[in-house]
């Protein structure tokens, strides 16, 4: 009985590991997306000032 208590508590223990670096990645790739999103636009608005100034 004992070891498969431990057993369930060790799986337990790395299911709950797994859901924290699952979680984790998730949440580093929406940091990534959103400053990455607001780099494009930040950039894509740059290059249209430069053709502005450069047309007019």
């Amino acid at each position: 009985m004992g070891f498969w208590m431990m057993l369930l508590l060790r799986s337990r223990v790395f299911l709950g590991f797994y859901a924290y670096g699952v979680g984790w990645c998730c949440c580093l790739d929406l940091v990534f997306f959103r400053v990455g999103w607001v780099i494009w636009v930040l950039s894509w608005l740059l290059l249209m000032d430069i053709i502005y100034r450069v047309k007019y």
